[in-house]
């Protein structure tokens, strides 16, 4: 047991520096146990109707959806007949299962950022909006125009991390998935998730097999 904890060091830790963990580490155990998974290739989703089922404990039943959905829009504007294309970017939860949320949209979090009970509103409402680019008429101090504007936390964002939780049973698990969003909703490109299977225990935002134990003394 020792050895194989020394070897999985190995892989995670700069040369010598394994060695030394692995001597403090002889009564440890361990705090996480990360199930990961690779997307490959990565799945990118750029047309109306497209979707990413995500089965983030791959128990062969799905978690989470991540739409990509747009609505043609066709209405008048300083007295003149004006079309546009809405974008949606949206994560529904399955089930009792749960998306991180900052104050209104769901969270774009940083690598190392801690996924945990405390950190997110947890909301397990359908249709929650990474991005959107809607079309409106709006009056500015140019006058009555014609435009978009962008909503959401995810416009234009590269390796970022959606905070998930899973519920099993009377247990929460706590995951994340990585996603890229093109600037102007063009599309979105899932790249990676991972989720802790020891129930209630937290994960950080990008953490994958390399989980060092925590010390027993």
């Amino acid at each position: 047991m020792k050895k194989n904890l020394q070897k999985k060091l190995s892989a995670c830790l700069p040369v010598g520096m394994a060695f030394i963990v692995a001597a403090m580490l002889f009564s440890a155990s361990a705090n996480a146990q990360i199930v990961y998974k690779d997307v490959i290739p990565n799945a990118t989703i750029s047309s109306n109707g497209g979707v990413y089922h995500l089965d983030l404990n791959n128990d062969g039943i799905n978690d989470f959806n991540i739409t990509y959905t747009t609505t043609f829009i066709q209405q008048f504007c300083n007295g003149s007949l004006v079309t546009g294309t809405n974008i949606y970017i949206m994560i529904t939860p399955l089930s009792s299962n749960e998306v991180g949320n900052g104050t209104i949209y769901p969270s774009a979090l940083l690598l190392n950022s801690q996924i945990d009970s405390s950190s997110f509103t947890w909301k397990n409402n359908a249709n929650q909006i990474l991005t959107k680019k809607e079309w409106s008429c709006n009056s500015t101090r140019f006058g009555i125009l014609w435009g978009f504007g962008y909503g959401g936390n995810w416009n234009g964002l590269v390796d970022k991390y959606i905070p998930l939780r899973l519920g099993v049973s009377s247990q929460k698990y706590y995951g994340w998935v990585r996603l890229d969003v093109t600037s102007g909703a063009v599309n979105f490109i899932v790249k990676d998730y991972a989720y802790n299977s020891i129930p209630n225990q937290p994960i950080r935002a990008g953490e994958t097999s390399c989980t060092i134990p925590t010390v027993g003394l």
